[in-house]
């Protein structure tokens, strides 16, 4: 079972993403605030991230960032996750460590992908 973290401040997408892992027989873990999604990673360092480019509080690039400075968090995936990313919104989520991005709304199947991809032997789905 993977541990995977969502961070959107949609409250109603992080419940979407939650039902999907569930499905996927996944744990998700969820958070709506960028910076307490930082003291999450690290408590929990999950398998997999996936965070909303459009946060209230900073963006995702920002945010991944954040996350590559964190002990234990340098190689964890990352995926960026938005409606839509222009060109130098994907190129700034290179910059900083992004592993891919994902298109909203997220699909079962590319959740699965991404799990999969990124599990090898570590976890089974």
């Amino acid at each position: 079972m993977a541990k995977i973290l969502f961070i959107d401040d949609d409250i109603a997408t992080l419940l979407l993403m939650e039902k999907a892992a569930e499905l996927l027989g996944h744990l998700a873990i969820l958070s709506a605030s960028p910076r307490e999604a930082l003291d999450i990673a690290v408590r929990q360092q999950p398998d997999v991230i996936l965070i909303d480019h459009q946060l209230q509080d900073m963006d995702g690039c920002n945010l991944i960032e954040g996350l590559r400075q964190q002990a234990g968090l340098a190689h964890t995936p990352v995926y960026l996750v938005s409606a839509y990313l222009s060109e130098e919104e994907q190129e700034c989520a290179r910059q900083a460590g992004a592993s891919g991005f994902l298109h909203k709304p997220v699909s079962l199947t590319s959740l699965a992908e991404i799990i999969l991809e990124n599990g090898k032997d570590k976890f089974s789905t």
